[in-house]
């Protein structure tokens, strides 16, 4: 089973479009049966941000995926699906 860890290294806001687009995201991943979750961070290391959500994800085997999104990001939900159906 797909489960995915969506992850939004933050300094602390977030723009309007990026949390339209993960709403529309979580809606098709629910459509598709898709597990999910999300975590974020509010520091100013984005680097370190990103080196405890990989931590997280490699801990934790109920993760198959890590999606990270950050705080200025928007595509299409298709975007993402179509990169789950194209995986090796």
């Amino acid at each position: 089973m797909t489960k995915i860890l969506i992850a939004q290294p933050t300094t602390g806001s977030v723009l309007s479009g990026t949390v339209d687009f993960m709403m529309h995201l979580v809606a098709a991943f629910q459509r598709r049966g898709i597990a999910w979750a999300y975590r974020h961070t509010a520091i100013s290391d984005i680097a370190l941000s990103r080196n405890i959500f990989a931590s997280h994800v490699i801990a934790d085997n109920e993760y198959t995926h890590l999606l990270f999104l950050d705080s200025d990001m928007g595509f299409t939900a298709d975007t993402i699906l179509g990169l789950l159906d194209h995986e090796m």
